[in-house]
């Protein structure tokens, strides 16, 4: 039977309520979200800072579905509207069921082995009207026990569908108050420290927590190159030819020179220069041009032709 996307331990019992989610799995949640985020910035960061739908939350997150633990609420359509205080009330009978199902499905074992034995014990006897009545009784009982389990069992996976469904609300819409909010500049990191406590506490006490933890960074090469990028482009100019020639001005004069992110984009010239062609042919927004290019970078880069490989290697700056 599935199991719903609860089961974080609390943390030790401090004053007041016990907190749902422990610091060991908000570490995790945040590493592999801030990771996430790093690596695939330029595919998600424009639309989620923009989205003022939790239906355009969800489209913005769709390049990060191989993250199924951490954003799989964030992708998952509901329109069951709840609060926190009904989730947490749902959370509850849907523990009280499960409980009531493991006593249940006990009890149903201890029925089946009585009935087990009874029967034996006819084989053994022989025609018996006594153990034949008592045998009777015993697969009535057994009967009855199993249409138990088999009840609680549905009404128990009605139930997780139901929290699996407000837990999806609360983390979405609480992702978009975030957005909205506009009291932290909008990265990989501040996205990261949000949404890991989601659905389990606020997206403000998530943040609070999580910038006393260590998200560590799994890419940070990807991350730092995308802000080379946006530096290169910044107040993008009217044509590619124009933007070409700024962002190579910004490579071979910066005062970053000895940065990996900006010997790997001299090094790699040709497809930088090519994304920002294909970036102005798609006639993308000028303020969104940054993450367009570099989505369409990573992309070439990710798997190239031999003929790219050829072209790089006569292109580098």
């Amino acid at each position: 039977m599935k199991q719903p996307l609860t089961g974080f331990e609390p943390e030790l019992r401090k004053r007041g309520r016990p907190s749902p989610i422990n610091e060991t799995s908000l570490r995790s949640k945040l590493s592999d979200l801030h990771g996430a985020f790093e690596y695939h910035w330029a595919e998600i960061g424009w639309k989620l800072q923009r989205a003022r739908t939790i239906a355009a939350v969800r489209k913005a997150l769709q390049p990060i579905t191989h993250l199924r633990s951490s954003v799989e609420l964030f992708l998952h359509e509901s329109t069951e509207t709840t609060s926190m205080k009904e989730l947490r009330e749902s959370r509850k009978a849907t523990d009280g069921l499960r409980i009531g199902l493991r006593k249940a499905n006990a009890e149903e074992r201890e029925t089946a082995e009585r009935l087990e034995r009874a029967l034996g014990a006819l084989k053994d006897m022989g025609p018996d009207d006594q153990l034949q009545q008592l045998c009777e009784k015993r697969k009535r009982r057994r009967a009855d026990i199993s249409e138990k389990v088999q009840e609680l069992r549905n009404r128990l996976e009605a139930s997780e569908h139901r929290v699996r469904r407000q837990e999806a609300y609360i983390a979405q819409s609480e992702l978009l108050d975030f957005i909205g909010s506009k009291r932290y500049t909008l990265s990989p990191l501040t996205f990261a420290n949000a949404m890991a406590g989601l659905p389990f506490i606020s997206w403000r006490q998530s943040a609070i927590r999580c910038r006393r933890l260590d998200a560590g960074h799994r890419f940070p090469l990807q991350y730092e190159m995308f802000q080379e990028v946006a530096r290169a482009l910044a107040t993008p100019p009217k044509t590619a030819e124009q933007a070409i020639e700024q962002a190579k001005k910004y490579l071979l004069t910066s005062k970053r020179q000895s940065q990996l992110s900006i010997q790997w984009l001299r090094d790699k010239w040709y497809f930088f220069r090519v994304a920002i062609e294909t970036a102005y042919a798609d006639k993308t927004e000028r303020a969104a041009m940054p993450f367009k290019v570099f989505a369409e970078y990573q992309r070439r880069t990710s798997s190239p032709s031999r003929v790219d490989q050829v072209m790089q290697e006569e292109e580098r700056l």
